[in-house]
């Protein structure tokens, strides 16, 4: 039994991509091309989903001679066709039921699709890539080897292989895992400035600073001691040894202080070095384009 492919209404002017591509379909089915015909009918379908788009896709399967892909489409048509006319959809009905026996008796077997998740699309390798099936199908292949690619946003790919030596139905079960998430971090606020270089440790100030006072004062007990035996020294009873003995001593601790004394003045330069170092603010650097060439500002305080 043979079925006509349905000529769109004109109730169906939109949208005009369909339209064009039906038109394509049917040139190419005047002129035997009914796999090239399939092609457009599908496309057409895949831009304005109407039922009789779907059903024309069959159709022109089955005069191809492609039994499984027509099996496939055709009982699609029958599924969403409902409002389409009644003698037709007898047609197909009848067309169906045929397609099924050939496959029943030919060289080919039922193959159960249910991936998971569900939602999951998937291609044969017996048919054409723009053979997108989604969720679970029963799909007709011929004996051999054929490949399942399936996909599903938010899950890796997965390829299948299927073997079909004999008729006896065969249940697929595909599963896909999870794709893995990158985890971004989330940029700085746009009030934050970014962090600009560490500020020096202040602790070999603090040693500095510690260390300088210790012979500051260290320095000045020494010279209080020198005042002490040189006030010693004036005494009016002394003997000429003892004399000579106070004198020499108050001149080694004003001695003693003196080098203390020094010591500690550099210890106060290195300590405020070590300071300045420690507080001030780090140099930033700004660079501009401008029209002769680039500007160059660095800022700091000192």
């Amino acid at each position: 039994m043979a079925v006509a492919l349905i000529t769109p209404a004109a109730a169906h002017a939109e949208p005009a991509t369909a339209d064009a591509l039906a038109a394509e379909a049917e040139a190419l089915a005047k002129a035997g091309d009914f796999v090239g015909a399939a092609g457009k009918f599908r496309d057409a379908h895949a831009a304005d989903p109407r039922p009789e788009l779907l059903c024309n896709v069959g159709v022109a399967f089955h005069k191809a001679r492609d039994l499984p892909r027509a099996q496939l489409y055709l009982g699609q048509c029958l599924t969403r066709g409902g409002s389409l006319d009644p003698g037709f959809l007898a047609s197909v009905r009848a067309v169906f039921a045929a397609v099924e026996d050939q496959l029943r008796a030919g060289d080919f077997a039922p193959i159960d699709v249910s991936p998971e998740p569900g939602g999951a699309a998937f291609t044969v390798s017996a048919f054409s890539p723009g053979d997108t099936l989604v969720g679970a199908r029963l799909v007709w292949l011929p004996f051999g080897h054929h490949t399942l690619h399936v996909t599903a946003d938010g899950y890796v790919a997965r390829d299948v292989d299927v073997d079909v030596a004999t008729r006896d139905r065969q249940a697929v079960r595909p599963a896909l895992t999870r794709a893995p998430v990158a985890i971004v971090p989330p940029p700085p606020p746009p009030d934050r400035a970014p962090p600009g270089p560490a500020r020096p440790s202040t602790r070999p100030a603090w040693i500095a600073s510690g260390a300088t006072l210790a012979v500051g004062v260290t320095a000045g007990l020494l010279y209080l001691r020198a005042r002490g035996w040189a006030d010693d020294a004036g005494a009016p009873d002394l003997q000429r040894d003892q004399y000579r003995d106070r004198v020499d001593l108050a001149r080694a601790y004003q001695h003693a202080s003196w080098v203390a004394a020094g010591l500690a003045g550099v210890g106060a330069v290195a300590s405020g070095y070590l300071w300045r170092r420690a507080l001030r603010t780090p140099a930033t650097v700004d660079v501009a384009p401008t029209p002769g060439g680039v500007a160059v500002g660095v800022a700091t305080t000192f």
